[in-house]
């Protein structure tokens, strides 16, 4: 990890309970990046941030955020990834209604990044509108799967059934796993 940053942070663009996500402008590239800083001085939690950026690193998909490198800012392991102008599906949905087409792709986009994971043995944990970035390639909408910090990294014979991510979000059979009673609509 580099303890000299190159990187400028121009504006907080996103935070979670863990970590506050920044636009950030590269010192001599002038060239826009993303990145991840913990807010929580944790050796499991700064393992796990290291483990997302390795695992990210290494798979190239147009439905997946990019990780480009990792770094450290005030001593703190944080993660250079592409940035993505548009708003997550939760704030696109909040303020638009998408019609039955529109739908269709980003869920089509969203699958394609997710089976791209799950090629590599890696479970996302935390699907959600919140977790999907989107962005324009070529007028082009692309749903961009973003937050592989509750990730899993699955053997052959291992069940990816843990719980673990958002309530609202997590599939139902996690939840009947851990004997858990779930809404049913």
């Amino acid at each position: 990890m580099q303890s000299n940053v190159n990187y400028i942070l121009e504006e907080i663009i996103g935070e979670g309970a863990m970590a506050i996500v920044y636009k950030a402008r590269h010192r001599d590239l002038d060239s826009l990046h993303a990145i991840k800083k913990l807010k929580i001085q944790d050796f499991d939690v700064q393992k796990r941030l290291i483990q997302e950026g390795r695992l990210l690193a290494n798979i190239r998909h147009p439905n997946i955020l990019s990780v480009t490198d990792l770094v450290k800012l005030e001593g703190t392991p944080s993660l250079v990834m592409e940035f993505i102008q548009g708003p997550s599906l939760a704030s696109l949905l909040s303020r638009f209604e998408i019609n039955e087409k529109q739908t269709d792709a980003l869920a089509r986009g969203i699958m394609k990044g997710v089976m791209a994971a799950h090629k590599q043995g890696l479970i996302h944990r935390d699907l959600k509108p919140g977790n999907i970035l989107i962005d324009i390639v070529d007028g082009v909408v692309v749903p961009k799967v973003a937050d592989f910090g509750l990730a899993k990294i699955l053997d052959a014979n291992e069940q990816a059934f843990s719980f673990c991510g958002t309530p609202e979000y997590l599939a139902p059979e996690i939840l009947e796993e851990k004997g858990h009673a779930f809404p049913v609509d």
